[in-house]
């Protein structure tokens, strides 16, 4: 009977431990198809680009876009994130690259301006288009994209980092949000991702 019930035991935790993982490792296509509808997230706004100009990205309503938001003065996270998106434009099929627009919003329109923006982002790829604005207007857009981000201050100082919510992007031509990944998705998955979403809206 003592074996019955160990044995009953463990395949309990078995079967908990394989619950859980099938719940970390579903196909991120399906655990964000419903988050759009869900959250609404997604849509067009209107910034400084990096070249000074005011811009509205509905001029690229042709084209698939992957957008992260971050700042200039991040010491690694950000740069990780956006060296992610220029290799996935790097490595993808032409094709299918010519079909997304990547793009960089500030959360520090404070210190990131126009020509720091267009700086930064010619490390990375030179395909990148950054925005900026005002503060209202940075406000706006990480409403529609349910953006978290606070100013951290150094103790007795009033330099600043800032933390915030680490999500690259895939938007619809139309802005519709169709996947999001996470810190930890590699460029890899990230680029099989993207182009079984564009090979199946295709």
């Amino acid at each position: 009977m003592r074996n019955t019930l160990i044995f009953l035991g463990i395949l309990l935790v078995a079967l908990i431990a394989s619950l859980f993982y099938l719940l970390d490792h579903a196909p991120q296509e399906n655990v964000t198809s419903g988050f759009q509808d869900y959250l609404g997230v997604g849509g067009d706004f209107e910034l400084i680009n990096q070249d000074g100009v005011t811009e509205n990205t509905n001029i690229y309503n042709n084209k698939y876009k992957l957008i992260y938001f971050g700042f200039t003065f991040c010491p690694s996270i950000c740069p990780t994130e956006l060296q992610k998106i220029a290799g996935v434009m790097q490595d993808l099929p032409t094709d299918i690259a010519k079909q997304i627009q990547p793009m960089f919003v500030t959360l520090d329109p404070e210190r990131d301006t126009a020509w720091s923006l267009r700086e930064y982002l010619e490390l990375f790829n030179a395909d990148i288009k950054g925005y900026t604005g005002t503060v209202e207007q940075i406000e706006a857009v990480k409403d529609i994209y349910k953006i978290y981000s606070s100013k951290v201050f150094e103790e007795g100082s009033a330099e600043y980092t800032i933390d915030h919510s680490s999500y690259i992007y895939f938007l619809s031509p139309d802005m519709k949000l169709l996947n999001l990944y996470k810190i930890q998705d590699d460029e890899d998955a990230i680029m099989q991702s993207v182009q079984s979403l564009i090979k199946e809206r295709t």
